[in-house]
């Protein structure tokens, strides 16, 4: 089961509800910490990505977290008129040189601006426990997809090629 969670850098306020809750109450779709019954809305905006693009929006390493979460991972779910529009997983990496944080972006139907809301959540989380360097993992990423997470400070640092073949290989003579 799911660990609960504290948007309070000193626990939980007596008589509160941990692990789900709205982080931020702005203008726009609301944003609020993933528990256990968001999974199945996580999996269908993977698929919506998987749909539009050919390939998966979330990494192998967040649905290894999202099984068995660290004690710093959270996920963020925008949510517009009771429909999810984009998931950000956060958590420590899974690799540890350097030690580092990662974040997985699924954003099937949202704006630059509701990825912002979710990335600045993101950032609030993170420097609430020390801070570091963070890696965002995107596949296939766009231009737009680039442009986007520039102008919330990240910058393209490497491009990372996968190569696939269906198994088992026919045998050659």
């Amino acid at each position: 089961s799911r660990p609960v969670l504290s948007l309070h850098e000193d626990g939980p306020r007596p008589g509160s509800v941990r692990g789900r809750g709205t982080v931020a109450c702005m203008a726009g779709p609301e944003i609020v910490v993933t528990g256990p019954d968001d999974r199945a809305a996580i999996a269908a905006l993977d698929d919506a990505v998987r749909d539009t693009t050919g390939h998966p929006a979330l990494g192998a390493a967040v649905w290894r977290d999202l099984a068995a979460p660290g004690p710093d991972s959270i996920g963020l779910l925008a949510r517009a008129n009771g429909r999810a529009g984009a998931y950000l997983h956060v958590a420590r990496s899974d690799t540890f040189a350097p030690r580092h944080w990662v974040l997985g972006l699924a954003a099937a139907s949202a704006t630059d601006a509701d990825v912002a809301r979710l990335l600045d959540a993101a950032s609030r989380h993170i420097a609430a426990r020390g801070g570091g360097e963070v890696v965002v993992w995107r596949f296939d990423p766009t231009p737009a997809d680039d442009a986007a997470l520039a102008a919330q400070g990240y910058a393209a640092q490497r491009d990372l090629y996968q190569m696939r073949v269906p198994l088992p290989l026919a045998e050659t003579a």
